[in-house]
């Protein structure tokens, strides 16, 4: 018996959907991927923001940023040296161990974080800025505008220069 060319196109369709069918089926089920773990917690002395930065400077790398208006937020990797500069004030920065910042908040309101073995030079022009300075850490804060807090972890070295008063 002769299979007409119909019949035949029937047939191959047919088998090749069931060889896809077997072949589909005879992959193995990926295991589900399992939680991951949570982050471990900050040092003492270091604060963690409400927010994530919104630019980043990479480990070894020089970076500037310039923030006019104000409100950024900004996150300095390890080994990096950063320039960040506040006009509008409110902004972050997070300093992480073994990087150099230089940070200058003009209008104030300013927060920054210096990790373990980070080193910060920190100028608040505009007053209201709080620093938290890790276990060796250096950080250097001139607070102009007064009314600054700055938190120094044990074994960190903090120099606090307050000429707007009322710091703490």
């Amino acid at each position: 018996m002769f299979l007409d060319a119909r019949d035949w196109m029937v047939q191959l369709v047919l088998t090749v959907s069931i060889a896809a069918c077997v072949a589909r089926a005879a992959s193995p089920p990926q295991p589900p991927t399992p939680p991951q773990p949570p982050a471990p917690p900050p040092p003492p002395g270091f604060v963690v923001f409400a927010h994530p930065a919104g630019q980043s400077c990479p480990a070894g790398a020089t970076c500037s940023f310039d923030c006019e208006r104000g409100g950024c937020a900004f996150a300095c990797a390890s080994g990096a040296t950063c320039n960040f500069a506040c006009d509008g004030g409110g902004c972050e920065l997070t300093c992480d161990a073994g990087a150099t910042c230089n940070f200058e908040c003009d209008g104030g309101n300013c927060q920054l974080a210096a990790a373990t073995g980070s080193t910060v030079n920190f100028e608040c022009d505009g007053g209201n800025c709080g620093t938290s300075c890790a276990p060796e850490a250096t950080c250097r804060v001139e607070c102009d505008g007064g009314n600054c807090r700055t938190g120094c972890a044990p074994e960190s070295s903090c120099v606090v220069d307050c000429d707007g008063g009322n710091c703490s």
